[in-house]
């Protein structure tokens, strides 16, 4: 599968084909929350389009590796009919990363990949990549060979979703993000307007 989208008789997809970002995702909409059209490029399509790319070259070359690849028409077909069904052409999107591991119990991998906003159509293909290359950059392979993952192999999901013109944005934290504290109930961090503007 190189695309997931959810619906309502759907059952949770699993974490190891949309990442933990898409996973969470997914829960709230089957939670009944109020979700943006949204959906998944599996970790599927990015071993399609990236995999035989990676062998042999050495990690600070993978970005390089990545931009000058072309994805195969099959992945982009999924693309393609995935953006028509849920009527996406002509929205704008936000790109999001949603990497295998990422938003995880036992790491977070906060900041360490791209995302992109206010991404339209046409650029959608290469910004894919960007997510993509992002996995690869000096930032996350540090992260990773910090936390003792440098063995693991790198999948990468990537979300697209219909961009929301928000008055207010931020993000929510079960624990104190610089202590580490578990004893604070929640934790928001806000601010007006998306937190990446395109001007």
């Amino acid at each position: 599968m190189y695309c997931y989208s959810p619906t309502e008789k759907q059952a949770l997809p699993p974490e190891s084909l949309v990442g933990g970002k898409a996973y969470n995702l997914a829960l709230m909409q089957a939670s009944h929350f109020n979700v943006p059209s949204w959906f998944v490029i599996t970790a599927t399509a990015f071993e399609a389009s990236v995999g035989s790319t990676l062998a042999g070259v050495p990690a600070e070359e993978i970005p390089s590796a990545i931009d000058q690849l072309t994805v195969p028409e099959d992945v982009l077909q999924a693309i393609t009919d995935t953006v028509e069904a849920l009527g996406l052409r002509n929205h704008l999107l936000a790109v999001r990363s949603s990497a295998i591991g990422e938003d995880g119990a036992d790491h977070s991998f906060a900041g360490q990949l791209e995302s992109f906003l206010y991404v339209r159509y046409e650029e959608l293909v290469p910004t894919i990549k960007a997510v993509w290359q992002s996995a690869f950059s000096q930032r996350a392979l540090f992260y990773r060979n910090t936390n003792g993952l440098g063995e693991k192999p790198v999948k990468v999901a990537v979300i697209v979703q219909e961009m929301v013109e928000a008055d207010v944005s931020g993000v929510a934290f079960g624990i104190d993000p610089v202590s580490g504290n578990r004893e604070v109930k929640a934790w928001f961090q806000a601010c007006w307007k998306p937190t990446h503007l395109p001007y």
